[in-house]
């Protein structure tokens, strides 16, 4: 496959990009102490909007709410946690402060027009909502189960974490499963939860029956050796599932159906940090060199051959949305944001 094409440049941001969203005509990015505005026509900033405080890094995301882009910020000396409302122009819309501090990115979804998002306060964790309009907060309810994960399947909000699965419906939470859910991982046709066994992690599909019930489906023959602690989110795409083999020891492939090693990568000495479903072609893998150079490459996903996608040196953040890649890094001295196809 041959090498993206840089298509554009941003240069002089004073962070590392941390997450891109698409909303109407423009992307939205947010950075640790601002929100900005990209054109998707000419890739030129819009607007910049600066952000009080700053996020935690595990929080620094966007969301798109009811045509508001809504964002978390926690002050650095004061430790309060205020969430905002940024209208499409830029505009702050409005800010409220809260006791309740998302736990983690996973721990947020847009479900019908509202943010919801499972907070902890000191011990206490509840599931709470966020009105876009006017930034007024909801307590739905206090949980007493070790959860940190919203879904939604079929218009169903589920919560999720080691104390099992539970269906949010009526003001009331029901439980589907009481197996330890580690992690979602990414797939290009279901939602699969990562259960943790006693000697191994294995999968299943969450799917919504006709009277739009939540069942779960075991994948059977899919199970990972949970002693190994190297791998990273595997990638599920068709019936492969694609997995980190180890630090520097590469990506294998296994059919599911057939119960197989479909390829393995050769040793590249490479220490992968990050793989991403690209196209129905290859995946992208983030690595490093012994010696702590970034390398960014394409993984066939027929063989496992291995082409560069792109050059570039310094650790960067990547972000994929409709096949075009974004990826963010730079010295201390300057933060770039490049754009390619």
């Amino acid at each position: 496959m041959n090498k993206l094409k840089n298509i554009k440049v941003l240069e002089g941001l004073d962070n590392i990009v941390e997450d891109i969203k698409r909303f109407e005509d423009r992307l939205i990015l947010r950075i640790r102490s601002k929100v900005i505005a990209v054109s998707t026509s000419d890739y030129n900033i819009i607007w910049q909007t600066p952000i009080p405080g700053i996020t935690k890094t595990n929080l620094d995301t966007i969301d798109i709410c009811d045509k508001t882009i809504v964002v978390l910020s926690f002050s650095e000396k004061t430790k309060e946690k205020y969430i905002y409302g940024i209208d499409i122009e830029g505009n702050i819309l409005w800010e409220t402060k809260t006791e309740y501090g998302p736990i983690e990115n996973k721990s947020k979804i847009v479900y019908q027009d509202k943010l919801y998002y499972l907070g902890a306060k000191l011990n206490k964790r509840s599931l709470l909502s966020v009105d876009p309009k006017n930034g007024s907060i909801k307590l739905i309810t206090d949980i007493s189960h070790n959860l940190s994960i919203l879904l939604l399947v079929n218009q169903s909000l589920l919560l999720a974490g080691p104390r099992g699965i539970y269906n949010f419906k009526n003001e009331e939470l029901t439980q589907i499963s009481s197996e330890f859910v580690l992690d979602t991982i990414y797939t290009n046709k279901a939602l699969v939860l990562m259960f943790q066994g006693e000697s191994d992690y294995k999968f299943s599909k969450l799917k919504a029956t006709v009277n739009k019930n939540i069942e779960l489906e075991e994948i059977a023959n899919l199970y990972l050796d949970a002693s190994n602690k190297d791998f990273m989110h595997p990638l599920l795409i068709d019936n492969k599932l694609i997995k980190i083999r180890g630090k520097f020891k590469g990506l294998e492939a296994y059919d599911i159906d057939n119960n197989r090693v479909l390829w393995q990568t050769p040793d590249e000495k490479l220490y992968i940090r990050k793989i991403i479903n690209y196209d129905d072609k290859n995946i992208l893998i983030k690595a490093e060199t012994k010696d702590f150079e970034s390398v960014l490459l394409f993984c066939s996903l027929e063989n496992g051959e291995l082409t560069k996608a792109i050059d570039f040196k310094y650790p960067a953040t990547l972000f994929l949305i409709e096949n075009q890649l974004f990826i963010s890094g730079g010295g201390f001295s300057c933060i770039k944001l490049g754009i390619y196809m």
